[in-house]
């Protein structure tokens, strides 16, 4: 009767490496895929910046984030069956440095508002994709008005005759910066209107 050796692992027969498609800046989602291997291999993924794994990237897409900005990205495929000797491959595309985030919807701010000394212009800003942190600066004439950083602004008597507009600037962790100036500008910032004129009541002699 003939008995065998100790009986071996199998191996896997064909065994392609991973590919993965994307853009390669943050924001951006990379996806793996991987051609059938032989065996019914269940296949495994994990994604590496610069050579070390990601913590939790472990699905077929992984979406770039602000770490991984000036590393190179890859994605490696494990695939296992019972009684096969494991198997790990990596995909031959590797990212060049994983550029900064673009925004790919930036509207520009509004502002409402009466364009007289006293009145009080306010600013707005639709969304931003992605979300953005935004910030505002008020400019009379080109100019940065000195403290004008909020969403409103009160016009003084030094902004009139003057044309203003506001600047809005949006950030996000790993994307470029990017600011926008409102279309609106003002004609040129008037007196006090009458109806907002401080008044002295008359008094009888």
């Amino acid at each position: 009767m003939r008995l065998t050796g100790p009986v071996a692992a199998g191996r896997f027969t064909t065994a392609p490496r991973p590919e993965f498609t994307g853009e390669e800046s943050v924001g951006s989602t990379l996806t793996a895929t991987t051609p059938p291997w032989s065996g019914d291999a269940a296949l495994a993924y994990r994604w590496y910046a610069d050579g070390k794994a990601i913590a939790g990237a472990t699905s077929a897409t992984y979406t770039l984030t602000a770490a991984d900005r000036g590393k190179k990205v890859r994605v490696i495929v494990t695939g296992t069956r019972d009684g096969f000797t494991t198997r790990s491959l990596a995909s031959v595309r590797i990212t060049g440095p994983v550029a900064a985030g673009r925004f790919t919807t930036a509207p520009r701010p509004e502002f409402t508002g009466e364009e007289s000394v006293g009145s009080t212009l306010t600013a707005t800003t639709p969304p931003w994709s992605p979300s953005a942190r935004f910030t505002y600066q008020w400019y009379a004439d080109g100019r940065a008005v000195r403290g004008a950083t909020r969403t409103t602004y009160t016009l003084t008597t030094a902004d009139r005759g003057k044309k203003v507009r506001v600047i809005v600037t949006g950030t996000r962790d790993g994307f470029t910066t990017r600011s926008l100036a409102s279309v609106r500008i003002t004609a040129g910032v008037t007196a006090k209107s009458a109806a907002t004129s401080d008044t002295t009541a008359p008094t009888d002699d």
